[in-house]
């Protein structure tokens, strides 16, 4: 299992709950439905660790994965070609339908089984594999009834039916666990404290309940802060995933985080200038700022103000202050007007860790 998988399934509160309660139904023997919804999820190392998980515990049943790629939608007929004996084979009568036949015939050949059913990206295949396992579940037999899993991926919910319980992964991954998966993968990046979080932020905001566009915005973290908006496009294009941004929507995102992480650090760092030049401000109160507010204490002075005393020689300053006054000014005008950052590599948040 790859160390990103590994995170994902066992760290992530919603994903480990998914998995939890996959292993936990099945303990059960109840028939259970797993939708990823349209996420790129790791769906074969998802099967390995709850089929791990369920034969340590129990050890009761084996475990039969089929790809409906291999075998078709119709499960019942390949059921019922593949694991009904031949001799029962020839009682079957195609009006009765495999489900009832096979709960009723075949029981022996299939019932000690957990029969996992996978590959499912259409609704349609979905609903014809959901409606046999409901019709199999109600149909009468002496022998023991295999459970089944059926695990879908496509756009929309899964309709549920009677005795089959439904999981839904994206309902239960919030952005909070995509932050926290994105912290996780950022835990060996040479990025460091405001940057780093950034970074996290925003992929988590990209991301959705998809794990594998954020791996992706992690790997493209030095284009996204170099070029935001090109880098993010460039990392859900690399991860295949059927993402669609809008533009607009896109920008908003990117403007969302950086305000989030970024604004605070202009904050402080302002306020250290202040403090570092407090007594020159101080020479200067009480001062008209340009809407016309009165400025009468040092640690009102915005960065506007910084710089215009900067500017008229009122405020004397060393030469990298005076550059670090017109960054953050810079930085704080773009931000307050809705307009993102293009290039935030060179942060001074960078400076924490």
């Amino acid at each position: 299992m790859t160390k990103e998988a590994l995170c994902w399934w066992t760290k992530i509160s919603g994903a480990k709950n998914l998995l939890e309660k996959t292993v936990s139904r099945l303990l059960e023997e109840r028939h259970t439905a797993i939708h990823h919804g349209t996420s790129q999820t790791w769906e074969e190392e998802f099967r390995e660790n709850v089929m791990q998980q369920v034969q340590e515990e129990s050890g009761l049943r084996c475990f039969l994965p089929l790809n409906i790629k291999e075998t078709g939608p119709d499960i019942g007929k390949y059921l019922f070609e593949h694991y009904c004996p031949e001799e029962r084979q020839n009682r079957f009568a195609l009006k009765e339908g495999y489900a009832r036949f096979i709960a009723a015939e075949c029981g022996p050949s299939i019932g000690d089984y957990y029969i996992w059913i996978y590959g499912i990206d259409k609704k349609a295949e979905d609903d014809k594999i959901m409606d046999f396992i409901a019709e199999y579940s109600d149909s009468p037999s002496k022998y023991e009834k295999a459970v089944f899993i059926v695990e879908s991926s496509y756009k929309g919910k899964k309709k549920g039916r009677k005795n089959i319980g439904v999981l839904e992964q994206e309902s239960k991954i919030t952005q909070y666990d995509m932050a926290l998966y994105a912290m996780e993968l950022l835990n060996d990046s040479q990025l460091k404290g405001d940057t780093r979080q950034y970074i996290a932020e925003l992929a988590a905001s990209i991301s959705g309940a998809d794990p594998k566009v954020c791996v992706s915005c992690i790997e493209h973290a030095k284009e996204i802060l170099k070029d935001p908006e090109n880098g993010i496009l460039q990392a859900i294009a690399d991860a295949g995933t059927a993402v669609i941004q809008d533009k607009e929507k896109l920008r908003k995102q990117i403007w969302e985080s950086q305000i989030r992480v970024f604004y605070p650090t202009v904050e402080t760092e302002r306020l250290e200038l202040v403090n570092k030049y407090r007594k020159q401000i101080e020479r200067q109160l009480p001062a008209r700022m340009p809407f016309g507010e009165i400025v009468n204490e040092a640690d009102m002075a915005e960065l506007g103000m910084l710089k215009s005393m900067k500017d008229t020689a009122k405020l004397i300053v060393e030469p990298d202050d005076a550059k670090r006054i017109d960054t953050l000014w810079s930085i704080r005008n773009a931000l307050a007007h809705l307009k993102i950052l293009e290039d935030v590599s060179a942060l001074s948040g960078n400076r924490r860790s």
